[in-house]
């Protein structure tokens, strides 16, 4: 559970992308055996869609680097396990976003529920 929840947990900022992102997700959390280039290709066009309709919320264009100080920070707030064995767990996460074009500010403490 710790590393499904820790690969929705995402920091948008500066130089990275919302495609660096989630490629550093993609590649960090699922299994070598089960990561292919076709998976990582259709992770990376996912998330260019995605980095546009972030930079629209935020009213910058979509494409353009974040301004200075501009960020999106994305954690888990909530879970719900759906089934469960010794090697795997199908859960419903309930995530948190905030979008800024100020400081990041830290999180702080975060509660297991």
């Amino acid at each position: 559970m710790a590393a499904l929840a820790a690969a929705n947990t995402s920091v948008i900022e500066g130089n990275r992308s919302n495609v660096d992102e989630q490629l550093r997700l993609y590649h960090s959390y699922v299994a070598k055996e089960d990561q292919s280039e076709a998976a990582a290709e259709r992770v990376e066009l996912g998330s260019i869609d995605n980095g546009k309709a972030i930079s629209r919320e935020m009213g910058l264009k979509p494409g353009a680097p974040m301004p200075s100080g501009a960020y999106m920070r994305s954690h888990v707030v909530g879970f719900k396990v759906v089934k469960a064995s010794p090697d795997q767990v199908t859960m419903w996460l309930l995530v948190g976003r905030k979008l800024g074009l100020g400081p990041l500010r830290p999180l702080g403490p975060v509660r297991a529920y």
